[in-house]
């Protein structure tokens, strides 16, 4: 499985938008994607149980905000509350689909959400 983290930039100058809520500094927030093989989908199906009972575990404490994968079945999106990238890639790392090695890459952005339910 290979993992590719994004530092983050920080906004300077005239360019940062002015109008938009605070990022809240002690909740970063990453964008995981996943992707799939086609060739694993029988074998990850088989794992879907034990994936689905550790993401639901997840959500429960708070550390996952929501989780789904994406309807062509190339892979997943999950919303991570971690302190920073690592934590988050160790966080995903745990993920029965990726110590499986049903997941073939993994991109951990950090993201910040401006409206809606997790701003």
């Amino acid at each position: 499985m290979t993992v590719t983290t994004h530092p983050t930039k920080a906004l300077t100058g005239s360019s940062a938008p002015r109008d938009f809520p605070e990022e809240n500094p002690a909740v970063p927030m990453f964008a995981v994607t996943y992707t799939y093989e086609d060739a694993q989908t029988d074998a990850r199906e088989a794992n879907k149980p034990a994936h689905r009972e550790w993401l639901a575990a997840r959500v429960a404490e708070g550390t996952i905000h929501t989780v789904g994968p994406f309807v062509d079945g190339s892979g997943a999106l999950l919303i991570v509350e971690d302190d920073d990238e690592a934590g988050a890639a160790a966080l995903v790392g745990k993920d029965p689909h990726c110590v499986q090695g049903f997941v073939s890459s993994v991109t951990i952005r950090q993201w910040k959400p401006v409206f809606g339910a997790m701003s």
